[in-house]
């Protein structure tokens, strides 16, 4: 790593840049473009997959509280009305 920045340096230090240096540069800038992209792929797909879990946890509670609400209407109603009837109500 330099001392100073390059921007800071006397002009008779400065330098083309040579075609080699150039082409490595972009591609160690394209890599590191791809490996960003890459990584929010990975976010966004690991955030979907929650999603659609918690969508589907959601769903079997909903089912199994409705089973349990229904269960508990029919077989209510079904006990009072049994009762109802051995007692000649």
């Amino acid at each position: 790593m330099p001392l100073k920045p390059s921007r800071k340096l006397p002009k008779k230090f400065s330098r083309r840049v040579s075609a080699e240096t150039k082409r490595f540069l972009d591609r160690r800038l394209e890599r590191r473009r791809a490996m960003r992209k890459e990584k929010w792929r990975g976010v966004t797909r690991r955030a979907q997959r929650l999603a659609a879990d918690f969508r589907v946890s959601l769903i079997r509670s909903a089912i199994v509280l409705l089973a349990v609400l229904v269960g508990l209407t029919a077989f209510g109603l079904w006990s009072v009305t049994r009762l109802a009837t051995a007692f000649h109500l």
